[in-house]
């Protein structure tokens, strides 16, 4: 049974925790301990106390004393590759939340440890566990869809004042000299990025011939609300449009287009809706296997001993490319998107507000759909 532990309770550590408990249930792993800087909340603690695992303040407080095999880093983006790092030289597997490093610096480090101790650290991109992202790229690598490939994405969420003062990383471009880049398309909308280039097989290139960003935003925050990336190569490209700044939220969708037809992925599901050569269009139903499901199978058939050519969905190695996209974001400066393009939603009940960017909706869409940038459109 594989022994496995949790950094970070809060935020999507809360879903790992549900996910660890599911598969403790399973009799598939052994939650030995867990680590945050506060007390856990009480539907954290009352799940830890079924299990029986210990809580730990300090990280390395955990890891020596529990040696797990496996542990599951869910903390704010800046701390990810510190932490990673010390699991690896403890021994530990890793299963790391995305973005899993800010740069490609903290990219190597991680990598010259895996490549020293024989260990595996999947990401989690949870999309990639999807038969639906697979699919797509199958097709792509048939050339189902023709030529002049163009795989987009576009999302519109609304996300509040208290989302932006929830933690103090929230919103940060650097904490006390750290790069945090909690922006839209590096943290909220990591899976659209994430998931176009996976579908176009660019997930794990370390260059591509063109790169445009521009980054927006409408809320006193350092990083970008609404932003757009568009990426070129080998004569296809990838465009992400997205917004925090929302008028009406819905779920985010992944695109293909070619000379021979379109598919359309919520990326979220499994529903793949495929129209090729002028047919009606086909919608494809596809399993999905949790991230961290799969790696404690993986480690539970090779008893931690993984050989070479092990498959996970998302090795760190096949994030380069994102990784690489974070760099280039990061490098862009934010614009400031006038007040008079603004609307301030108030909830009658509390301070908290929502700021909205009027036609916002819209242009992401339009700028996925046609390939352009926000300012093309105005913005």
């Amino acid at each position: 049974m594989v022994r496995a532990a949790l950094v970070g309770l809060r935020g999507f550590g809360a879903v790992h925790l549900a996910e660890l408990d599911r598969l403790a249930g399973l009799g598939k792993l052994e939650l030995v301990g867990c680590a945050d800087t506060v007390q856990p909340p009480p539907a954290a603690a009352d799940v830890l106390a079924r299990l029986g695992s210990a809580v730990y303040e300090r990280y390395d407080d955990l890891l020596d004393a529990t040696r797990p095999d496996l542990v599951v880093v869910a903390t704010p983006p800046h701390l990810h590759a510190e932490m990673a790092a010390s699991a690896l030289r403890t021994g530990s597997h890793v299963l790391l939340e995305k973005p899993p490093v800010v740069d490609m610096a903290e990219m190597r480090v991680l990598e010259d440890l895996l490549s020293a101790t024989g260990l595996v650290c999947q990401v989690g991109f949870q999309s990639l566990g999807s038969g639906a992202c697979r699919r797509l790229g199958e097709l792509c690598r048939a050339a189902a869809f023709g030529s002049e490939l163009r795989v987009s994405a576009s999302g519109h969420w609304q996300r509040d004042s208290a989302y932006w003062e929830r933690s103090p990383w929230a919103g940060r471009d650097t904490l006390d000299g750290r790069a945090v880049h909690d922006g839209a398309l590096t943290n909220p909308f990591a899976h659209a990025v994430m998931s176009c280039l996976a579908i176009l097989g660019w997930e794990s290139l370390d260059a591509f011939d063109e790169v445009a960003v521009e980054r927006y935003r409408a809320n006193p925050i350092e990083v970008d609300d609404t932003s757009v990336v568009r990426v070129r190569h080998g004569g296809a490209e990838i465009v992400v449009a997205v917004t925090l700044c929302a008028e009406t939220t819905s779920e985010p969708r992944c695109t293909v287009r070619g000379s021979r037809g379109s598919a359309t992925w919520a990326y979220t599901g499994d529903e793949v809706a495929i129209e090729l050569d002028g047919s009606r269009p086909v919608v494809e139903s596809h399993s999905r296997v949790t991230l961290l499901e799969e790696l404690v199978d993986v480690l539970s058939r090779t008893a931690g001993v993984l050989p070479g050519d092990v498959e996970l969905s998302c090795p760190l190695a096949r994030t380069r490319g994102f990784v690489r996209l974070v760099e280039a974001i990061a490098a862009t400066p934010v614009r400031a998107i006038a007040p008079s393009r603004t609307a301030v939603r108030r909830d009658p009940t509390t301070t908290v507000t929502t700021t909205v960017v009027v036609g916002v909706d819209a242009m992401v869409d339009a700028a996925a759909s046609r390939g352009v940038l926000l300012s093309d459109l105005g913005l």
